[in-house]
């Protein structure tokens, strides 16, 4: 696992700095953000780990990678799980609430309220490397 995530994070960094569009600081692919997605990755595989052979929980791994980038800048309509989503969570919570209000609300009980700020092209680059 170590080496995977090691691996793809140093895959990150090289394309950050092939590609400046995708650029730094807050709402970059600062080494913070590169940080999170990396402990995403990490996560994602502790969880699959021990039911490695599952169909439901190689399910559940790869929608998890396939929602990573997008769920970094914002879009959660990939997110299933609430378990690894707090936006997935509040909104199944409070079905009544608006995007924009489960949005706030998942940001104040989040400890990443940045969002990441990716185009298309960018988001697509990183899901080729994950």
């Amino acid at each position: 696992k170590n080496h995977i995530v090691k691996n793809f994070g140093n895959d990150v960094y090289s394309f950050r700095s092939k590609d400046k569009t995708v650029g730094s600081g807050v709402s970059g692919l600062s080494n913070e953000r590169i940080s999170m997605i990396k402990s995403d990755v990490s996560k994602i595989l502790d969880s699959y780990q021990p039911h490695i052979g599952e169909e439901s929980a190689k399910k559940k791994a790869l929608e998890l990678v396939r929602a990573l980038p997008k769920h970094h800048c914002g879009d959660h309509s990939l997110c299933k799980h609430e378990d690894f989503c707090t936006f997935r969570k509040v909104k199944n919570e409070n079905p009544e609430m608006s995007d924009a209000e489960v949005a706030a609300k998942a940001a104040s009980e989040s400890m990443r309220s940045h969002q990441l700020s990716l185009d298309e092209v960018g988001q697509h680059h990183l899901l080729k490397i994950l």
